[in-house]
């Protein structure tokens, strides 16, 4: 079997076409958010399409696995350009951070627009999906609140656990 780091180099390209394709798709998104959509480690999507391969027995994943890849990594993208403004972060995945390239209003702007795709690519399959998705969004958005609203009294350790479970933990276990 393949190692995970060499899948992760196999299967990016795939992956950002077909977010390239999506949100450039009828004027999606603002063509300059596009960058920032198409770098990435892709280990998201790499572990739902490496679950594919092995399950369907096959090397090349199906339409329907690679869309629902890409939903979850353009749900991780639209909470990264938040993540960034909240956290004041100036750099992501080796550029300057969207807010300090764009201004905060229109990095604004991009986050609440670029969450359609994934339900864009998402609805085909079925409403399971779309439930799926919006439920991890919502309990990233609560992580996203623990975190700067200090969360429920309990000690920091299990805090921060809670919250990378509701940020980005959720989208793996999705």
């Amino acid at each position: 079997m393949i190692p995970f780091r060499e899948y992760l180099e196999m299967i990016r390209p795939a992956v950002n076409r077909r977010i390239e394709e999506v949100a450039s798709g009828e004027g999606a998104i603002d063509p300059g958010v596009l960058p920032l959509l198409v770098r990435g480690k892709r280990m998201r999507a790499g572990l739902l399409l490496r679950i594919h391969a092995g399950l369907a027995r096959t090397t090349v994943p199906t339409r329907q696995a690679l869309d629902l890849a890409c939903a979850v990594e353009l749900a991780h993208a639209a909470s990264l350009i938040l993540d960034d403004m909240l956290d004041g972060d100036t750099v992501r995945r080796g550029a300057p951070s969207l807010h300090l390239t764009r201004g905060e209003g229109r990095a604004v702007l991009d986050a609440v627009g670029i969450p359609a795709l994934p339900y864009v690519l998402a609805a085909p399959y079925g409403a399971g999906y779309v439930t799926m998705l919006a439920s991890a969004q919502q309990s990233m958005a609560r992580g996203v609140a623990w975190e700067m609203l200090g969360g429920p009294e309990i000690p920091a350790a299990e805090l921060y656990d809670a919250i990378v479970a509701r940020k980005t933990g959720c989208l793996f276990s999705l």
